[in-house]
């Protein structure tokens, strides 16, 4: 790791661990970060080379050890194209594990699951447009409904379309497409309960959205 000042890593940081919301890291002292201090990071995979930034790292937590102390940080907030480079940090420290498959990395709420899109360009896939046209249907009736679980299944299901809306523009032209699709789908099966799963389904398969909900209600659907 590296501070703004520092992108030839002259002097780095020796990271410890990296999971999707957060990363710790080894200083040389305990009075370098304070808890709560904000921290604008430049990460280095040292198996590949790559070197990514996080401007959103906040300090959760600093433990002195012998000689050093480890610096425990939460991440705030990611671009889709900085949590791409994260996530192949991640599965470069896991034995190589394909790039997408981190279901046990990922947050356990939604409310940790921050990263910011306003910088990248919308799709103009016809394909993704659609996927997020019913998405937008399905939250709109879920935000209508007055069972308590519906804010959060709305939730879930605005920033699957978040994700599925807006991608890192190198995409568009098919590089990593493997990648971002693997998030999109563990995403989905971390935060979609089997109502909404099933109901995705159906509108997937050309039903409409009151059908989709009738035939949820009557549960006369037989799964696969």
């Amino acid at each position: 790791m590296s501070d703004m000042s520092a992108l030839d890593f002259a002097y780095a940081f020796r990271g410890e661990n990296l999971s999707l919301t957060g990363l710790a890291f080894w200083a040389d002292s305990a009075d370098m970060f304070l808890p709560k201090q904000h921290l604008h990071l430049w990460v280095r995979n040292c198996q590949t080379g790559e070197v990514y930034e996080l401007d959103d790292v906040v300090v959760a937590h600093v433990q002195k050890g012998d000689n050093e102390a480890l610096c425990g940080c939460f991440i705030r907030q990611m671009s889709s194209e900085q949590l791409l480079a994260h996530t192949r940090n991640i599965s470069q420290a896991e034995s190589k594990m394909p790039a997408a498959k981190f279901l046990e990395n990922m947050p356990e709420s939604l409310d940790e699951f921050h990263f910011s899109l306003n910088i990248l360009k919308l799709t103009q896939r016809k394909a993704d447009i659609q996927e997020v046209a019913m998405l937008i249907e399905m939250a709109i009736e879920r935000i209508k409904s007055s069972e308590s679980a519906s804010r959060e299944e709305a939730l879930a299901i605005l920033n699957l379309a978040k994700l599925v809306l807006h991608q890192p523009e190198d995409l568009q032209s098919g590089l990593l497409s493997t990648e971002w699709q693997g998030i999109v789908r563990d995403f989905e099966q971390k935060f979609f309960n089997e109502r909404v799963q099933t109901i995705y389904d159906f509108l997937h398969q050309g039903m409409s959205i009151e059908e989709a909900i009738e035939v949820w209600n009557k549960r006369e659907y037989r799964p696969i």
